[in-house]
């Protein structure tokens, strides 16, 4: 609704950053799809006096909305592929999912697909708006790979902002199903369970891509200590289909990867446990300490 000049100088204004207005306020964010897009029978200026834009108008804002929130740790699409009862309760599913509560017909599935590293030397070249995070995840103590609890913290790229977001997590499988409970906690909680790491794995580093694809919201997770480059999309059921963008297709290595976070931070003590013992043998020189991490990983 305001150019990005006008959007600067209101943040200098009221010494606000974008980051932190966007991430700060909310716990979640779910975007309706405005009927103009995909239902336009369905939408009129009749039933809200408020409503001014033409279909067109009404999609190019949408779209812009879209693209304010994109970062936000939990954003959910609502768009117009079903009827409008359908379209309410997805968003309860949605309410449901963020809350760790469970819903009727909630699913919180999700499909990773590893994407080849090649992909990394293409993507400035598709002029695609991401957003950027580093994602540090310590488990505690007591987990496992089916019921497992955690603490993330979450920091823009952006070097000039100080905004850090934190998480405690609860993951456990319940008639085989997986359940996940997240809550936002504050800095202070955040280092006070961090005393409660489990120092039997490893913490799980990765810098997070988020973007948008027709109306399917993205996660790019590269891992910092291993050549792992994973795409997630939330589905709503462990079937459906998703299509991918036609630019990252071709650098899809494997789909539907079964990557479980616990399992993969164990695998990283180890390795790191096994380059230590083999340095202090003299068998590993310093030079070769990258090579020889990744292929223990990939073993």
């Amino acid at each position: 609704y305001m150019d990005n000049q006008r959007w600067s100088e209101l943040m200098e204004q009221m010494k606000w950053e974008t980051d932190m207005i966007r991430e700060e306020r909310y716990d979640a964010v779910i975007h309706l799809e405005t009927t103009a897009i995909g239902a336009e029978e369905y939408y009129t200026l009749q039933n809200n006096e408020c409503r001014r834009e033409t279909p067109e108008e009404a999609a190019a804002l949408d779209e812009k909305i879209k693209q304010v929130w994109k970062g936000h740790p939990h954003v959910e699409y609502i768009d117009n592929s079903t009827d409008f009862p359908r379209k309410i309760i997805r968003v309860v599913e949605a309410i449901c999912r963020i809350l760790g509560m469970h819903a009727p017909t909630s699913s919180g599935f999700f499909k990773n697909f590893r994407i080849s590293r090649k992909f990394k030397e293409v993507m400035p070249s598709l002029c695609l708006r991401f957003e950027e995070f580093f994602v540090q995840t310590d488990f505690l103590k007591n987990s496992s790979a089916d019921n497992s609890q955690s603490v993330r913290h979450r920091k823009q790229r952006d070097h000039t902002s100080e905004l850090s977001l934190y998480t405690h997590s609860t993951r456990c499988i319940t008639n085989k199903k997986v359940v996940l409970e997240e809550r936002a906690i504050t800095a202070k909680e955040y280092v006070a369970l961090l005393k409660q790491r489990d120092t039997t794995v490893a913490p799980v580093r990765r810098w997070r891509r988020c973007f948008e694809y027709q109306d399917i919201y993205f996660q790019l997770d590269e891992f910092e200590d291993d050549q792992l480059l994973l795409l997630s999309v939330e589905v709503p059921n462990e079937d459906a289909q998703v299509d991918l963008p036609p630019w990252i297709q071709k650098y899809v290595l494997d789909e539907d990867v079964q990557h479980n976070m616990y399992e993969f931070a164990k695998r990283l003590y180890n390795t790191e446990k096994k380059m230590k013992e083999e340095q202090s043998l003299g068998r590993l020189r310093p030079a070769l300490l990258n090579d020889r991490k990744r292929s223990l990983l990939q073993d």
